[in-house]
């Protein structure tokens, strides 16, 4: 059963292949991209193909990519996409906490590589039961 199609963000321009393994698993398809302004210009462009994504992943964040200029474009946007910086880091830890304080939309997230699918699969949930789809 597919759960949705997730672009993924790469920042050292290589997938690691145990999250691509873990959603396949999960039954996602993904939509790699090697830069923050093709993963918002997907975005963007979602009105015109009427392709639905179910999250972004940024994988490795702060290797080359700036994670505030990442949310502001996707609050830009306009749609509510569930945003996840995977790396396992407290400071990033902070930084989502600090940014999810300043913006309601998009939804941001950080989650450990090993937990990326168990997090989709709760806001999907909690998605359905507000009745918003995902």
């Amino acid at each position: 059963m597919s759960q949705g199609q997730i672009i993924i963000l790469d920042c050292q321009g290589e997938t690691k292949p145990a999250i691509c393994f873990n959603l396949e698993v999960g039954g996602y398809r993904m939509r790699i991209v090697r830069d923050e302004d093709e993963a918002i210009n997907l975005l963007n462009n979602t009105r015109l193909t009427n392709e639905q994504f179910s999250g972004l992943l940024v994988n490795n964040p702060y290797l080359n990519v700036d994670i505030s200029k990442i949310v502001e474009g996707v609050h830009k946007t306009g749609i509510d996409i569930p945003v996840i910086f995977v790396k396992d880091s407290a400071n990033l830890k902070k930084i989502v906490a600090d940014l999810s304080l300043e913006y309601t939309m998009p939804r941001i997230y950080h989650a450990e590589p090993t937990r990326v699918v168990a997090l989709l699969s709760t806001l999907q949930v909690k998605a359905r039961a507000e009745g918003n789809g995902f």
